[in-house]
Order: C-alpha cells, then structure tokens, then sequence
C-alpha cells in the first residue's frame, strides 16, 4: 500500500491539479472546446481543494512534530515568506498593466498588494491561505497546544463569515478543506494505510456517487458543498493509495507549485493583447512561457531566501 499523504505524493497531485487551474484560467483568454469547458466547469472550486487540504494538513504535522516553536515562526516562515513572493509577482503585473495601458488607481494598486484586489493576476487563493495561516497561529497562541485545533477552526470560521460578507463564494469555500487537513493531522491519519485495498475501493466507490449525486441536485447549496469537498478529498485519497501519482513532471510541476499558479496569466494576457486567440496556439506558448517564467522565478526566490539566512545567520554571530 502506497503512503498516500507522503510529500512525495501530496506533492505530485498538486501538479495535476495546477494544470487543470492552468486550462481554467485559459479558458477566460480563448475558447475552449465545448467538452473542456463543460469538464472545468463540472469541477469548479474542487480543483483546487486539494492545496488547501494538502495546506493545512502539511501545517498540521509541523506543527505536532514542532510543536510552539514552528507555531511563533509561522508569521515570518510562513505568512511574511507567501506574501513577499506574491508582492514580488504582482509588481510584475503592475508592470505589464502599465505597458498595456490597464486602468489602474493608486487604491486599486495598494489593495492589490494586500490581495484583496487584482491587477490582471490571480489573488484570491492567496488572500485565503494567509488568513488561514494566521488563523492557525491566532488558534494556537489563544488556547495552547491542548485546544488549538477547536480554536483554529473557530478562527478559520470567522474568517469565512468575513469573508462572506464582502467577497463572492469562491474567495471561501474551499477554506474548510484546509481545516480537514488539520483535523486528518490531529487524528493522525496517515493510519489508513494500514487499510486493505477492499475497503479503499469501497470507499472510492462511495465517495464517486455521492460527489456525483451531489454534484448534480444541489450544486448551489452551500452546506452541501462542504459535504462534497469532504467525499472529494475522500477519493482522491483513496486514488493516491491504488494509483501510481509521483511521475516526475507532476512532481517538478507541484514544486513550483505557487510560480505556476501566479504567473501563468502574464503570456495570457501578453498573448491576448496581441490578437491571438487560438485556444492550441494560445495554450502552447502560455504553457511554454509559463514553464520557464516559474523555474526562474523559483530560482530568484531561492537566491533571495539563501540572502535572507546568510543575512540572519551573521546577525546572529554578531550578536554573540
């Protein structure tokens, strides 16, 4: 039986699930084939479930094996680390909005900054994993150790009120998912995989029909949508147990993961501009671009954060 929630794995499904965003996102630059754009709507949010789940889940486990100390370095490791990248990227789109001649106000730059709004980039996500980490932080510093999982879904909970209160659904309703990742990490769940394939196969089978039940009847409840976020994540699970995942151009794409996800409307809209809309011809060179514009991101935010600990580190030899 495979270790379904090794990061190996978790690591490899989050490369199949960035190139479905990927044929998302393309579809708002170019037709599609009807077929396509029907699959990627059927879908919808529950593409990217699964980097919540993964999220919080991945915080889950530093956080039982690290315990306060990873909690206090949330803020800078974690929540100030997401949001320098994305400042970084939207500079930019800053910059390609200003060569094309997008309307921009100095509000609409600022809360752009803050993911709050955009500038032809995506946000949402971003503005939703942050105030999840900080929710996690806020929920282990107010409690403790012992009730720290209740007090973050609390937070999470209210940050999802907040949310919906200013934002559309999608700005919050995959936020459960990353609460499930921390609950499966609390109930350490890595156990079942010690289940036969029998059982897994049971429920892959149970988790298929009420996603697709629910999927078809109730797509706009929003109470049911979390129920069908819990079968989704159930089953790909339960796929990652019975089916070979970590091929390395999943694993290489999950790695560069949050590069490919901001970046990949720049050729879009480049391409866009320039009057080609022909949806292989569009895909093609905004895969390409893409794939490139990400291995040198990655790269400038590995020399940056290779900067930042020597920095850190002759700070510290200073000190002594």
């Amino acid at each position: 039986m495979r270790e379904w929630l090794s990061k190996e794995n978790t690591t490899a499904v989050n490369g199949f699930f960035i190139c479905v965003v990927f044929l998302s996102h393309l579809g708002s630059y170019t037709d599609l084939a009807a077929w396509l754009t029907s699959c990627l709507s059927y879908i919808g949010q529950m593409m990217v479930v699964m980097f919540m789940f993964y999220s919080g889940f991945g915080v889950g486990e530093s956080i039982r094996k690290k315990g306060m100390k990873y909690v206090k370095s949330m803020p800078k490791n974690r929540i100030f680390r997401v949001w320098s990248h994305f400042a970084i990227a939207v500079t930019l789109y800053l910059v390609l909005g200003l060569i094309t001649g997008r309307t921009m106000s100095g509000k609409n730059i600022f809360l752009s900054y803050l993911a709050w709004e955009d500038l032809g980039n995506s946000n949402w996500y971003i503005f939703a994993i942050l105030g999840c980490y900080l929710a996690t932080v806020l929920g282990c510093l107010t409690l403790g150790r012992k009730l720290d999982l209740l007090a973050s879904i609390l937070y999470l909970t209210a940050f999802i009120c907040f949310l919906h209160a200013y934002k559309e659904p999608w700005w919050y309703n995959t936020i459960p998912a990353y609460g499930l990742g921390l609950i499966f990490s609390w109930k350490k769940c890595k156990e079942w995989n010690l289940w036969n394939r029998k059982v897994l196969v049971g429920i892959l089978a149970l988790a298929s029909l009420l996603l697709w039940i629910g999927f078809h009847r109730l797509k706009g409840n929003l109470g049911l949508y979390l129920v069908m976020e819990f079968f989704f994540v159930l089953m790909i699970l339960c796929l990652t147990c019975l089916l070979p995942v970590s091929q390395r151009g999943m694993l290489w794409l999950g790695k560069h993961l949050f590069e490919i996800y901001i970046l990949m409307r720049i050729p879009m809209i480049i391409l866009k501009k320039a009057g080609i809309t022909n949806p292989w011809l569009m895909g093609g060179i905004s895969g390409l671009a893409t794939l490139l514009m990400a291995w040198g991101f990655h790269k400038l935010l590995q020399k940056k954060q290779k900067q930042s600990t020597n920095f850190a580190e002759q700070k510290q030899t200073e000190k002594r």
